[in-house]
């Protein structure tokens, strides 16, 4: 509860701070509720919960970094490629931990899981959330006016 409390509070300030709060809201739901569907037509058994508008909001930072990838050049001249590297590196790092939170916070509910023949939650809406949240920021995301991709 709190690792979701904070990811959606970090993560979900820093993308509506790059999008606007209407480009975010549009965002936010194209990946909660695409995940959910994509989750309740993947797999007869599927829980509903708040990872998919989570793991939208992580494929969201991955996607607003590839989509930048150019522009840490012009806002820091001190950002080499090495820099862009480990930035990178480190969102996956991010990603890899809160797929390690998913699992070892969703253990507690295997037996019940296997008791009642249910999955174990949200794991096809993480999934879902995950992808529509990477499609959507790149399709809602805008350039830079003042920076154009064109120039090298």
């Amino acid at each position: 509860m709190c690792i979701n409390l904070l990811i959606h509070m970090f993560l979900g300030f820093f993308i509506e701070s790059k999008l606007g709060s209407l480009r975010f809201m549009i965002f936010y739901l194209i990946s909660g509720i695409g995940g959910t569907l994509f989750a309740a037509t993947t797999s007869s058994y599927y829980a509903a919960g708040p990872e998919p508008a989570m793991f939208g909001l992580v494929a969201g930072l991955l996607g607003w970094f590839m989509f930048n990838w150019e522009a840490f050049d012009r806002n820091n001249e001190e950002c080499t490629f090495g820099c862009k590297v480990c930035c990178f590196f480190l969102v996956l790092i991010i990603i890899g931990l809160m797929i390690y939170f998913m699992i070892s916070m969703s253990e507690p509910y295997a037996l019940y899981a296997n008791m009642y023949d249910f999955a174990i939650p949200d794991t096809y809406g993480a999934l879902g959330g995950f992808l529509y949240g990477l499609t959507s920021i790149l399709w809602l995301q805008t350039p830079d006016a003042n920076y154009s991709r064109d120039t090298c």
